[in-house]
């Protein structure tokens, strides 16, 4: 397959180019897989089925493209997409599993190193003064009060805690200055803070 012009596919799927979509489709349809199944094996699915994998890719890619692909509007830097795509298909794995726990489909919940690194050390303090509950309760706990989090919140600090990316490069794909990102973050870290506090109230 020829090398692909990131800036110039993002713009004829904007333009409302079909032939476009299909080619990004083509393009980034691993990477989101992979993603999807990366967040699906921390959620607690051991095994998640590759049609599993594949039917929450497909809505990930209609949602892009919903609304003369309005989601895409928000990507204001097409050379850093990958980290972007991994960052949106993680989310809406998240809303996707948390939407069937509403349905009373199963009880998914998330339990990675990774993001129980959001805890520092207060929040662990709150979780457990007494270490009597152990990782798994800690991050259920956790993955609930992240899912409470604004879309742009839970973009944020996934993309500052559990890809490492710096603040320039978080700032570039999200279309925000630095000093913004950085107060957004901020505040972010705070609400998650408040709400895994009040979690054990």
């Amino acid at each position: 397959m020829a090398s692909v012009n990131i800036a110039e596919l993002v713009a004829n799927c904007l333009s409302g180019d079909d032939q476009a979509k299909a080619r990004f489709y083509i393009e980034f349809s691993g990477l989101v897989n992979r993603a999807i199944a990366r967040r699906l094996a921390t959620m607690g699915t051991a095994s998640p089925l590759r049609g599993e994998i594949e039917d929450i890719a497909s809505e990930v890619f209609e949602r892009l493209f919903r609304d003369n692909c309005s989601m895409l509007l928000r990507l204001h830097n097409p050379s850093c997409i990958h980290a972007w795509l991994v960052a949106v298909a993680s989310n809406y794995t998240v809303d996707y599993i948390r939407k069937l726990n509403a349905r009373g489909y199963g009880n998914v919940t998330s339990c990675t190193e990774s993001s129980v690194k959001y805890v520092c050390t207060k929040e662990e303090a709150a979780l457990a003064p007494d270490s009597a509950l152990d990782q798994q309760e800690r991050a259920d706990r956790l993955a609930h009060c992240l899912a409470a989090l604004s879309e742009q919140d839970r973009m944020i600090v996934d993309l500052f805690f559990m890809q490492g990316l710096k603040y320039v490069q978080i700032a570039e794909i999200l279309g925000l200055n630095v000093n913004t990102l950085s107060a957004k973050l901020r505040r972010a870290k705070l609400k998650l803070r408040g709400l895994l506090e009040e979690d054990v109230t």
